[in-house]
């Protein structure tokens, strides 16, 4: 199942809020998984947009993509930019490619927008690949999850969330970092981390990825 939420968009001149949810569709050879999303440029004029991917493998071993309209752009390819004139429309789709089948696999995908030469007014929209479900089955929108003290320097704990199990930590650019076991405490220690930003994908007593956060360790 593919889910996915949009974060604060500024001035961005793009809406993306209408998601259209798929089923994963494998394809034999690549167990290719698809979402697809309609684009459309509100601005009055033509504007040039700059998207950046980021994966968060939550198992190892994938490969993601992005297709803007009929442009695609591989693995390797973490991003790019594209026109839209005033009013029109294209879709964006997200690839997760399991190149050796590899089973049960779980990613998070992030993708970036922001207007060229004004990266302020930017928006980020956070796509989760998770479990094949019964056809017609929706889960629960990926959650923004708020941690506190953010930012911090020691210690980070989570707010108002339940049922988790592990914490899966990476660096802003998608390196994983560990995997944490939740306490009763609910008190994470982090004061072995450099300081920078990490991302926190929050895994379920299911072993499914409900939640994220992004922390700032200074």
């Amino acid at each position: 199942m593919l889910v996915g939420y949009l974060g604060a968009q500024a001035q961005l001149n793009l809406d993306i809020t209408e998601f259209e949810l798929h089923l994963p569709n494998p394809n034999p050879a690549t167990l290719e998984s698809i979402l697809e999303t309609p684009v459309v440029h509100t601005g009055s004029t033509q504007d040039t947009f700059v998207f950046k991917r980021t994966t968060y493998e939550i198992t190892q071993g994938l490969a993601t993509s992005v297709c803007v309209g009929i442009s695609c752009y591989p693995p390797g390819n973490s991003g790019t930019w594209f026109k839209l004139t005033a009013g029109q429309n294209t879709t964006l789709s997200v690839h997760l490619w399991n190149y050796t089948q590899i089973q049960d696999p779980k990613a998070l995908v992030r993708v970036r927008f922001h207007r060229q030469h004004f990266e302020a007014d930017s928006a980020s929209i956070w796509f989760r690949f998770g479990d094949v479900q019964i056809l017609g089955a929706k889960e629960p929108a990926l959650a923004q999850v708020s941690v506190f003290p953010n930012p911090t320097t020691d210690f980070f704990s989570l707010n108002n969330v339940d049922d988790v199990q592990a914490i899966h930590l990476f660096t802003f650019e998608g390196r994983k970092v560990s995997r944490i076991e939740a306490n009763f405490a609910n008190q994470y220690d982090i004061s072995d981390l450099a300081a920078g930003k990490y991302v926190l994908a929050l895994e379920n007593t299911e072993g499914q990825i409900f939640g994220v956060a992004e922390l700032q360790k200074l």
